[in-house]
C-alpha cells in the first residue's frame, strides 16, 4: 500500500541535481505518501482529494526554482506564508469541476501543517501559518467568488466594473 501511495506522490522536484537538493525532495515525498495514508484513515480526504493537495503544496517549493519566481531556495519551506501558498500558487486555478475550492485549500492547509508538525517548515513559518492560512484562505475563496483581489500586505482591492 504504501508503495502505490508514495507512487501517487506527483513527481516534482528536485529543481536541482545536487545530493541535498535529491534528499530534501526525497523527505518530502515520503511525508507526502504519510500524510496521505493518515488523512485517509481519518476520513477527512479521499485518496484523489489528498493526492491533489499534496501537489499543490510541493508545486509552491518547486516554482520557486524557477528562474523568472523567486530568489528563494527552491528545496526549503523557509519563509513559507500563507499568501505565497495560496495567492502565488495555489489560487491562481480558481475553481475545478472536482472538488469545492474551500476542500482543496482546507487539504492544502492540513498538508501544511503536518509539515510543520514534522521539523520540514521552520517552526516560526509553521506558527505564523497556523494563524494567518485561514484568514488568507478565507480572503482567497472572496476573490474567486468577487473578482476582488487582496494585496500582500492586505491591501484590498475591490473587483473591477462588470465583473
Amino acid at each position: 500500500m504504501q508503495a502505490v501511495l508514495e507512487s501517487s506522490v506527483p513527481p516534482l522536484g528536485p529543481c536541482s541535481v545536487t545530493p541535498q537538493s535529491i534528499s530534501w525532495w526525497e523527505r518530502q515525498r515520503v511525508l507526502a505518501a504519510q500524510w496521505m495514508r493518515e488523512v485517509e484513515a481519518a476520513g477527512e480526504f479521499d485518496h484523489p482529494l489528498a493526492s491533489h493537495a499534496a501537489s499543490c503544496l510541493l508545486l509552491v517549493v518547486e516554482f520557486r526554482g524557477m528562474p523568472a519566481e523567486s530568489t528563494r531556495d527552491p528545496d526549503s519551506w523557509e519563509g513559507i506564508d500563507a499568501y505565497e501558498i495560496l495567492f502565488e500558487n495555489v489560487g491562481l486555478g480558481g475553481r475545478n469541476r472536482v472538488w469545492e475550492i474551500e476542500d482543496v485549500l482546507r487539504a492544502v492547509g492540513s498538508f501544511a501543517g503536518f509539515l510543520g508538525r514534522h521539523g520540514e517548515i521552520p517552526v516560526a513559518d509553521h506558527a505564523r501559518l497556523q494563524v494567518d492560512y485561514p484568514l488568507w484562505m478565507d480572503r482567497l475563496v472572496e476573490v474567486i467568488d468577487t473578482g476582488a483581489w487582496y494585496e500582500r500586505d492586505g491591501t484590498y482591492l475591490p473587483p473591477l466594473a462588470g465583473h
